[in-house]
């Protein structure tokens, strides 16, 4: 197996290659702690892939968002359905998509699906309880994936480069994008790429 060291603490980047197969990343913290649910995003430079939208749900559980990080490609949907028998008032002030779901409760008529036709970081939160919190990440890259335990896997890439994008919730609204591409070969191989923020 190959490991090639990335890191890319104050903006630095390099290249990589990789080959067609299974691609890991191994994100750690500058104390070589293993970073959770580091979103990481693929998109090839040189081949237009369409999208598949999807529709997710984010339930409100027990005064809290489940789950609190989702993924979701541009063109999908969100609905927000509340299991407590109380009110709740579901909102976002993010820039990239502002939206207010006001006073709904289990048993009541959920509300719309929020549709989402834009890249960017969606914060959510509960007018009537301020501790909740939930991020949309809605992405415009056809691959995507998140960290569990500092892992993220990505399988049957094929040949050609990729653009790598990330995003942590230490970045608040701002994805990373100043990574140079990785190349995918044509030979098969197993490659573990290691991150550090």
């Amino acid at each position: 197996m190959k490991f090639i060291n990335l890191i890319f603490v104050f903006c630095v980047s390099l290249q990589i290659n990789s080959y067609a197969g299974s691609i890991r990343f191994l994100v750690t913290d500058t104390k070589k702690n293993p970073l959770n649910e580091v979103v990481i995003m693929l998109t090839p430079i040189k081949k237009e892939l369409k999208l598949k939208p999807v529709k997710e749900v984010i339930l409100q559980k027990d005064e809290n968002f489940v789950p609190e990080l989702i993924v979701i490609p541009v063109g999908s949907s969100v609905s927000f359905s509340n299991q407590d028998p109380f009110n709740h008032h579901v909102y976002s002030i993010s820039k990239t998509h502002p939206f207010e779901l006001p006073f709904f409760k289990k048993g009541d008529k959920n509300p719309s699906p929020v549709h989402f036709d834009k890249e960017g970081i969606i914060s959510v939160g509960c007018n009537i309880h301020d501790h909740m919190s939930a991020t949309i990440v809605v992405t415009s890259s056809p691959y995507f994936t998140k960290t569990s335990n500092g892992y993220g896997v990505f399988t049957d890439l094929g040949p050609g480069e990729y653009q790598v994008t990330l995003w942590h919730k230490s970045q608040g609204d701002k994805f990373k994008k100043d990574l140079k591409p990785i190349k995918v070969l044509s030979s098969a191989t197993d490659e573990l790429v290691n991150l550090s923020f």
